[in-house]
């Protein structure tokens, strides 16, 4: 028999006996799959020992019956060999396992990059075996070897050196966790989602449904503001510029107000605050402070939380100054604070004729005024014009409260308890002219209902308790004609609740 019959036969007999005793250690290697906690680190252990125990057994055959295989005897070369490769082998999976358990089991997490560091682990450990092997067990000289690979590494070095300073860099990414998808980052005036990330690059979709393509060196290199890690809560910040003339507890009042009327603007980490920022010579600049967990979409709640700003200090009657510039030939541009303008208050008299409030509790059923022009006017007197932005809510169920309101403009959304009971339930719209929150001030009860402006402005007549109770004072017909309103609104309430207490 030839060499080159004797090596192929040789080689086929090593991959049978890898194919034997890895079919032999597949009911261990399943162990992978189950929840034990020694189950991974012994499938990993099982295919190595399951080697070498069937190669120390085969040796054991071999030595008690030399005769029986004649010229089949091993080289002691070849045997030290197949068992140092093994040992390596049960070596490098023994402390994988090892730190497995530790990751896993002590440390309670996932280590970041363990696939690729893994991967990179059992290059450096096979390539080391093969230069011990070839030093050691097949006496030949590994140094060139290790001169040229040395030189071809240079070599690629030199041509990839980008492609390495992203590899590189993504390998620090997943180290550090800096990055991880579904993340919020900003990286300079890039900012946007993570959607996927490899180990030269990260992307990332902005606001505006853009995706751009960042090189892991860039993120690795630059300041990263990370929006959700390691908790999505931010705060935000934003001044207003008010008059000398105005108390500072009314206006941080008013902000604080402002920025709760958002839903966006979180409660549960802390509540909004406000404060004095600054003092100028025109103006004093107010900071109100908020938090959210949605920083990322902070354009649209700011402008939000600003809005409201706006409404709150219209209905106090506060208003803000406005910057303007000012530029002159050779002069520097210039800052000043423009005076607010002096709007007139609507006149809640016309607002009331307006709103048909007159027409619905006012008069008989001919037309007929049931008070005097000089008790309706000072009724009017007595109510204060507010005004309402889209979204904010007029009244909340459950609060005690001692006003009530007259709707003159705009969409007003109602809804009661039965709302959370069942969706077509609870809701109701509110007319023009119609009251809002009336039974508080009737009964001394709580609110009954949350109302909501809808889409756009809303104006209505503020009613203090004082106003109503003279207003009902001035005629019994208005008592009746209320009363009989309230008897409408309680029989349909009493109907929904009904309809919602027994299912169809």
């Amino acid at each position: 028999m030839n060499d080159a019959s004797w090596w192929m036969i040789l080689l086929a007999g090593l991959l049978a006996a890898l194919l034997v005793i890895t079919a032999v250690a597949v009911p261990l290697r399943r162990l992978r799959q189950s929840h034990a906690l020694w189950g991974e680190f012994f499938a990993s252990l099982s295919v190595p020992i399951s080697m070498l125990l069937g190669s120390a057994l085969w040796l054991t055959v071999l030595t008690l019956f030399p005769a029986a295989f004649g010229n089949w005897q091993p080289h002691g070369h070849y045997r030290d060999i197949w068992f140092l490769f093994w040992v390596v082998f049960l070596l490098f999976n023994l402390s994988e396992g090892v730190g497995r358990l530790y990751y896993t089991q002590i440390r309670k997490e996932t280590q970041p990059g363990r696939s690729l560091l893994w991967l990179l682990g059992r290059i450096a450990v096979v390539t080391a075996s093969v230069m011990v092997v070839l030093q050691f067990a097949m006496d030949l000289n590994a140094s060139q070897l290790l001169t040229s690979t040395a030189l071809v590494a240079t070599v690629l070095g030199i041509a990839l050196r980008e492609v390495l300073s992203n590899f590189l860099a993504g390998i620090s990414i997943n180290l550090t966790g800096t990055a991880q998808p579904a993340q919020w980052i900003a990286i300079g005036d890039k900012e946007g989602e993570i959607i996927h990330r490899n180990w030269r690059e990260t992307r990332i979709r902005s606001t505006g449904g853009h995706i751009y393509i960042i090189p892991n060196s860039m993120i690795a290199h630059h300041l990263v503001n990370n929006m959700t890690w390691d908790s999505p809560l931010r705060r935000h910040q934003l001044d207003f510029p008010i008059d000398f003339s105005v108390t500072p507890a009314i206006v941080c009042a008013a902000l604080r107000a402002a920025a709760l009327s958002v839903p966006e603007v979180d409660r549960t980490h802390k509540l909004p605050d406000a404060m004095v920022a600054s003092c100028r010579e025109q103006c004093m600049f107010y900071r109100v402070r908020f938090w959210s967990r949605t920083f990322h979409d902070r354009s649209r709640i700011e402008g939000l939380v600003q809005e409201r700003v706006w409404y709150h200090l219209q209905r106090q009657g506060i208003q803000m100054g406005g910057v303007v510039n000012v530029q002159g030939s050779g002069l520097p541009a210039l800052s000043m604070l423009r005076p607010p303008k002096a709007h007139s208050a609507p006149d809640p008299y016309a607002l009331l004729q307006q709103s048909g409030f007159v027409a619905r509790y006012l008069m008989d059923a001919q037309g007929q005024l049931l008070l005097p022009e000089t008790a309706l006017q000072h009724f009017a007197d007595q109510l204060t014009h507010r005004l309402f932005g889209p979204g904010e809510q007029v009244l909340t169920l459950g609060e005690q409260h001692s006003i009530g309101f007259i709707h003159v403009r705009g969409e007003l959304i109602g809804r009661t308890a039965l709302a959370a009971l069942r969706v077509d339930a609870g809701r109701f719209q509110v007319t023009s002219g119609d009251w809002v929150g009336e039974i508080t001030l009737f009964s001394g009860l709580p609110r009954n209902a949350t109302v909501t402006v809808g889409k756009g402005d809303a104006e209505l007549l503020e009613v203090p308790a004082t106003a109503f109770h003279f207003l009902l004072s001035c005629h019994e017909e208005i008592v009746r004609i209320f009363q009989h309103r309230l008897a409408q609104r309680s029989k349909q309430l009493i109907e929904e609740l009904a309809e919602v207490a027994v299912p169809h």
